[in-house]
Formats: C-alpha cells, structure tokens, sequence
C-alpha cells in the first residue's frame, strides 16, 4: 500500500512521496518544474464554467481569479465545518469574491457558481488531483494518505477534511497536525539530547504554534512528542491581502469594492504583501473607474494595517509558552512555516519576543536572509514531514470535550460541565462515560456536547455550546442511558449513547455526523429553579381526534418507514440494525385503539437513530424531523386548570 502525503492549504497545496529507500520527491503539476524549491506547486484555486462544470484547477485557475472573481473558487479551507452564521457574525465572509449561500441541510456554506458546492466537495476536488498527479509522475496507484491539517481544527473540521480525502478516492486516511510535520522535517544534528522546539506555522488561512520535544529514538529514527498546541484558524495570509485591499480603497476615497474590481484588487493587494517582503516600500497605480491614484505602501503602513494579527500571533506564542511552562531563552530550535512569515513585521517580534536567546537569533538571522541551508523549508517541510511521518509522533488536542450534566435537585436545577475529555489531551484518547441520572417520560433524550477552549491573557479556559445529539428509547421507564466519548487517532471526536436495558439501542457519532451549530459561549455552572409539581392542580389531557391518530399512523408507515429503508438501501446501509425497531413499529400503528404515545416514542427512537447510523440523508432527516414536531403538536395537547 502506497502513502501519499498532502500539505493542503488555503492559497497552495504540495503533495510528496517517501520510497523503500527513504528519498522523499516532491510531486510536480501541470509541468512545473521544482527548480524553484520555495513555492508550492498547486494553487488552491479551482474554475468553473458559467454551468457550474469545472474549468480548470491550479495555476491556469488562479490566473482567471482576476478577471473572473465571482468564477473562481478560492481560500475555501477557511469555510470547512464551520456554520455559516459563525463565518457571517465575524466578517469572514467579506474576504471572498464568490458567492457563498447558507446551506439549509446542516447549516454549513454551500460556494455558488453556476451550482452549489460544499467546502468538502471543493477540497475533495483538489486531492483528486494530486492524487492523480502523483500517481502520473510516480507510476503506482495510492490509496493511503498521510493528509496534513491546522494543530487548531476541531473534531468537526478534521473529520471533514477526512470525508474530501475520502471523496477523492483514498480508503486509508491519516490526519496529521501541519506544524507537527514540519518539526518532523527537521533535519536536527543531535545525537540522543532532546531539544525544545518551537513551530510557527503562518499560512494563508490559519495560525499554528506548537511547543514540542524533538529527538532521535533508540532506532534512530526522529520522534516528536507535542507539549502544546495553540492558534487562531482565522488568521493569515487571506487576512494580510485583505488589510491592504482595504486600506487601498481608504487611498482611493472608496468604502467598497466595485463587484468587476474585487479581483484585480486582491490581486494587486497579494502582490503588494509579496514585493514588501524584499522591499520597504511599493507603489501601485491603481485605477477604478475614473479614479486613478498612485499609492505608496510602506512595511510601517503593513506593520500597522496588521495589529490585530500581530497582536494574535504574539499572544498565542506566548501562550503556548506559557501553558508548558517555558521561557523564551529555553528554546533550542525556533521553526518558521509558510508564506506570510517571511515578512519583515513577523521577524521583528519575534526577535523581540527571543531578544535575549542568542540560539534564536542566530536562526532568525539565518533565515530571514533565506539561507535556508541545514534549516527546514517554509514552503515544503510540512508535505516533507507527512511523507517522514511514523509512529514516533505523539500530538495532543488542544480543545478539550464533554457533556452539560443535568443534576436535579429539590428546588432546583444545577447545569454543569462534564469534560470527558481534558484539553491539551494526547490523542487517541480513551475518553469517559457520563452516565444520565434522570428519566423522559417521552423517551426522546437531547445531549448537549460541549467544548473547552484554552484562553490567553489570564483567563484559563471557557465553554462552548457546540451542538445537541439526540437519543430516543422505546421504552422510557426501563431506560439506563450512559453517554461515552473518546477521540480517535485522527482527532475526530467518537461519541456513543446507549441504552444498557437494550442491546440493540445504540446509536455512535463520529466526527462530522456531529452537526455543530454557532458556538455559544456558556458560564457555568448555570443555577435554575426547578418547576413546581402541578399534582396538586387538576389536569385534563386532550385526546387527538380520530383524523389525527390515522393520518399519524399512516405517515410513520407510509413516510417514515419507506423513507428509511429506500436512503439505507441509496447509501449501501444494512437494515438490519434498526429492524427490531421497524417491527414493533408496524406492529403498533396497526393496534386498535392506536397508542399514540407508545408510536410517537418509537417513530422517533427509529428517526433518530437511523440517521446516526448513516441510513437516511440529512435533508430527508430534517424533513422527517419538521414533519414529526408537526405530528407531536397535534398529538399532545394538555390544559392546566
């Protein structure tokens, strides 16, 4: 089995290939050659025709972003598994020149252009083709990858970048952190010391320190154990060329960019970020329409556009220092990665940040002077890395996961985090089990999964909502429901919800069959009085009519039941996992009088649970899930007197 190691990135993507003997060699595309070592070799950039075919992937792409911004699709690593209204409430969305449109399905992006497509289906499209290149150039098929991806994605994003990777025809797939690779790269000249190492890792979409412990193993291999992990997955590159598009329309008296300019002008802005990297100034003669102006750009007018991600960058590396209780003077080996990094703004803090580190400085010098010799490759040591990629690795998570814990007291309701999974854990993790200590009369039970995130500047972490997973019994007075969680190898969250009375009530969710909605920041713990019992109260329960309970009963057989087994067997899923559920579903719709109760619980257990074993497409769930709230107004009525 051949193993393809991706650097897949928001602006450029490499893919490389290490043989028998150990030769590593960088894979070429659309007849490039790799004279020039300190470029990437295929533009992120995919084409399309005004039908939504696509055109064009790489460099013949990037060269029509210009000219025909709304048809070229871009920077889409930014958008993968994450909402749309995350990206929207923080302006990310402002830096594209496409057409993004909220998808209905899951609440993720869908990139218009003639069609729809999702970030996944877009990334997919570009390991497809260095999939194909590779296997071009090399001679044999590939159908493992070692497939590199930001130390700061998630569970959502990293299972989602293992979906593309999947779609693009790999059957065995491996995620490994991009810093992690580049400090695998390395080519250190130590014998057995352990030397303490820094990666900074500045790429187009996304930020990335990670602190770690690089040394030759007793078989002479390199070995690399993570201490920490930070970042920022919205800052880079995309950010820099968006400042300065910004401030050249300030020059121009413009508050907004004419929709036929925004390509040429990120263009323009892009050039100008690469040219201020060798010079102090530049000059651009710009012209929209009938203003035209020349304007200079100086590193200071950069430096200062830039606060905010500077002011990112230096917290998080601090951060990452400080949260493995590390001094800059104790780091033996500083590592810079990506394009961005080679701007003078970021080799002034950091030779701030390490001024008293002469080690440090000595590289700093060595590097900003591009006299990489001995050093690694800010351009290609991350798909280098993959390819040298082995199991004397061990990277840990930075986020930590777990459940909000209901505890019903007398008076009241105690809301609390339970983290089953610590933050800055080695992964795989074996996780936890939360086991629920309350019952639903209803049978239908909502989990909600929640994140810790590491804060700087003195605070240690908080909490956030990051969406609900739904269980449901078929018989609720008998039901022991524990919750357990772990993370896999590829940092994908595992979560499975099983009823312990019932072996056949079990439901897993892997990484991206987790739906994650807008993180809601919550503090906990959350205090709420609990309802008073309205025994005392006379209580009168309103039957459905008779119309109601046969047009319900037909709908779970006609609708529900066919639906399931026509997307199990569309998606190749075998029935027999929910059958028993299906069985004494038929049997009670057909019971007279019908139990509306026990079907509606049953209707839902089979819902729910066929959706998170992958038998029903998430359009038909939803549109089953809105149909069955519908039947559930109509069904359960109450008046309190």
């Amino acid at each position: 089995m051949k193993t393809l190691s991706i650097d897949f990135g928001s602006a450029n993507s490499l893919a490389a290939y290490r043989d028998e003997k150990g030769t590593v060699t960088l894979i070429r595309h659309d007849g490039q050659s790799l004279s020039n070592s300190d470029t990437k070799h295929l533009p992120s950039f995919i084409a399309f025709h005004s039908d939504g075919s696509v055109k064009c992937i790489g460099q013949e792409a990037k060269s029509l972003a210009a000219t025909h911004p709304k048809k070229v699709i871009w920077g889409f690593k930014r958008l993968l598994g994450l909402p749309y209204t995350y990206l929207q409430e923080r302006g990310e969305l402002e830096r594209f020149t496409y057409d993004i449109l909220p998808d209905w399905r899951d609440g993720q992006c869908r990139c218009l252009v003639g069609k729809n497509y999702t970030p996944v289906e877009l990334v997919s499209m570009i390991l497809q083709k260095l999939k194909k290149d590779a296997e071009e150039q090399i001679g044999v098929p590939f159908d493992s990858v070692a497939l590199t991806s930001p130390a700061y994605f998630d569970s959502s994003r990293n299972s989602r970048l293992k979906e593309a990777a999947r779609m693009a025809g790999f059957s065995h797939i491996l995620i490994l952190a991009e810093p992690v690779a580049a400090a695998i790269a390395r080519n250190i000249a130590i014998d057995s010391s352990r030397q303490i190492t820094l990666t900074c890792d500045i790429g187009a979409g996304t930020l990335d320190i990670s602190l770690g412990v690089i040394y030759y193993s007793d078989e002479r291999e390199v070995k690399y154990e993570t201490l920490i992990n930070t970042g920022n997955t919205s800052c880079g590159g995309i950010d820099i060329d968006y400042h300065i598009s910004r401030f050249i329309l300030k020059k121009l008296g413009m508050e907004e960019t004419p929709s036929d300019f925004r390509g040429e002008l990120l263009k323009l802005a892009e050039e100008a970020k690469m040219d201020l990297s060798r010079e102090e100034k530049v000059c651009r003669t710009v012209q929209i329409g009938g203003i035209k102006k020349s304007i200079v750009i100086t590193r200071q007018d950069l430096a200062h556009m830039c606060e905010e991600l500077l002011f990112s960058f230096r917290s998080q590396l601090l951060a990452a220092l400080d949260q493995a209780n590390y001094l800059p003077g104790q780091i033996d080996t500083l590592i810079l990665i990506g394009g961005p990094v080679i701007l003078p703004m970021f080799r002034d803090l950091l030779a701030d940040i390490f001024s008293g580190n002469t080690r440090v400085l000595q590289q700093l010098e060595a590097f900003y002077r591009e006299n990489e010799q001995g050093m690694v490759n800010r351009m290609t040591a991350t798909a280098i890395g993959g390819a040298m990629y082995h199991k004397y690795v061990s990277d840990r998570c930075p986020f930590g996961y777990g459940f909000e814990e209901i505890i019903l007291r007398d008076e009241e309701i105690e809301y609390k985090p339970e983290i089953l999974i610590p933050m800055n854990s080695v992964y795989p993790h074996p996780g936890g089990a939360l086991l629920v200590r309350y019952s639903n009369g209803m049978g239908l039970y909502e989990f909600k999964l929640i994140k810790q995130i590491p804060l700087t500047g003195g605070a240690s972490s908080e909490y956030k909502f990051v969406s609900i997973l739904k269980f449901a019994v078929r018989n609720a007075l008998f039901a022991n429901i524990v919750c357990e969680m772990s993370m896999n190898e590829n940092k994908e969250l595992v979560v499975r919800i099983r009823n312990l009375s019932r072996s056949d009530e079990t439901v897993e969710y892997i990484g991206a069959d987790i739906d994650p909605c807008s993180e809601i920041t919550v503090q906990y713990p959350i205090h709420a009085k609990r309802p008073k019992n309205i025994q005392d109260k006379s209580v009168e329960i309103l039957p459905p009519e008779e119309a109601t309970l046969i047009g319900f009963s037909e709908w779970v057989v006609n609708t529900l039941m066919l639906s399931v087994i026509s997307s199990a067997k569309e998606n190749k899923k075998p029935i027999d996992r929910v059958e028993p559920v299906m069985k004494e579903v038929l049997a009670e719709s057909k019971r007279q009088p019908v139990r509306y109760q026990q079907l509606f619980n049953q209707a839902g257990c089979l819902l729910h649970n066929s959706y998170s074993l992958g038998m029903l497409h998430p359009e038909t769930k939803y549109t089953l899930e809105c149909d069955l709230n519908e039947w559930q107004d109509q069904l359960f009525t109450v008046t309190v007197k």
